[in-house]
């Protein structure tokens, strides 16, 4: 329990960050190694690129941030009601 207590409060931020880059990544894999009509594979990666950067900074970065926010001040509170201080 005091292990959850300690992990949890931050750990549902960096855990969906992960998972949404996790996510990402494999499609700009799938997708750069699909055919697409009238596109060289240079425009296709750049077009990848650019989706995976705009997920990056819109998404997962701020998914962190809050996630050390919370790491920081809130979980070591979280952390002494539950030892009962």
């Amino acid at each position: 329990m005091f292990f959850l207590t300690g992990v949890l409060p931050h750990g549902i931020f960096e855990l969906t960050a992960l998972l949404l880059g996790g996510a990402a990544i494999l499609y700009v894999g799938a997708a750069f190694v699909t055919p697409q009509n009238g596109k060289s594979m240079g425009e296709v990666m750049i077009d990848l690129v650019a989706d995976w950067a705009k997920l990056y900074v819109g998404l997962i970065v701020p998914l962190l941030a809050i996630a050390a926010l919370v790491e920081a001040y809130i979980t070591p509170s979280v952390l002494m009601n539950a030892l009962g201080r």
